[in-house]
């Protein structure tokens, strides 16, 4: 029993002074670790603060690069989507020219037919002008002898004025000759609508029912005057006719007797010529008048 006991202590024994060596060995080697280590660490200290700011560097260009990349990666998103919207606009574009290549091809057709048709309007215009200066110059011819007649018809007025009597003057127009049951008629037909294009026209000179009395008064006297004329003149060509006579008769010339005489009568013939005798007045022949030989004697009756 007292073998094995011992066995164990010594193996304690052992373990210990083999941990005790292993422990002065780890010390050793920990001091020689931190020896290395500090040397390491003061060898490269310089290496390892450029390490830590080409580390920083690299953080700071790799954080740069990813917010580049990201910014790139937009980019590249927007250019895609521009070359998109340029793509659509180029064809919208090309859709807009030809559409206003098109417009532009129909608006010149419509401005040469404007054009066209202003000078076609520019001719009817000059055309129209020059028939208006034509008619306005007739027009004013028109008007100027409309204004001579109605000065003509103003101073006949004036002159008929003078020439009225006093009853015309009193009474310028004559009493109608209808009788009662005639002028019912008359008023019944001008009241009646018109059917005929005369009768409506007529229906504009109601107003010179007057004019027409009078004038229709002054054409029956001038009538009446023309009459009386002609057979004032009638009877002064019976007197002249009978006046004529009447001289022929008492002065004797060569064409009275070639003429009939009422005053002379031829009896016998005689071939003395002779000579008038000399009567007094202005129908008497004159002095130095011969007559022509003639077969006969002649006697006054």
């Amino acid at each position: 029993m007292a073998h094995p006991r011992c066995a164990c202590a010594q193996s304690l024994q052992e373990k210990q002074y083999s941990r005790l060596q292993l422990g002065a060995k780890l010390d050793k080697l920990w001091k020689q670790v931190r020896c290395a280590l500090q040397g390491y660490a003061e060898a490269t200290e310089r290496q390892r603060v450029v390490f830590e700011a080409l580390k920083q560097k690299d953080e700071n260009s790799s954080r740069e690069m990813e917010t580049q990349t990201k910014k790139l990666q937009k980019l590249q998103d927007s250019i895609a989507a521009v070359r998109s919207r340029l793509v659509a606009s180029l064809q919208e574009s090309e859709e807009q020219n030809r559409c206003m290549r098109e417009e532009k091809e129909k608006v010149l057709g419509q401005l040469r037919e404007l054009r066209t048709e202003m000078n076609q309007m520019g001719a009817d215009a000059h055309d129209s002008l020059l028939r208006l200066t034509l008619q306005s110059g007739a027009a004013l011819k028109a008007l100027a002898q409309v204004m001579e007649k109605a000065q003509h018809i103003l101073r006949l007025a004036e002159m008929c004025r003078r020439m009225e009597t006093e009853e015309e003057k009193v009474l310028p127009f004559y009493p109608s000759s209808l009788n009662e049951e005639e002028e019912e008629d008359a008023q019944q037909v001008l009241q009646e609508t018109p059917e005929e294009p005369l009768a409506w026209a007529m229906q504009d000179y109601v107003g010179l029912e007057r004019f027409w009395q009078r004038f229709n008064k002054a054409k029956l006297e001038e009538q009446a005057l023309e009459r009386q004329r002609a057979a004032l003149s009638r009877r002064n060509r019976c007197l002249r006719d009978l006046l004529r006579k009447y001289l022929a008769g008492i002065s004797i010339t060569q064409e009275v007797l070639s003429e009939p005489n009422p005053l002379l009568a031829i009896q016998h013939k005689s071939r003395i010529p002779r000579v008038l005798p000399h009567t007094g007045g202005g129908c008497a022949a004159h002095p130095k008048t011969r007559l022509q030989p003639i077969h006969g004697s002649t006697s006054t009756t």
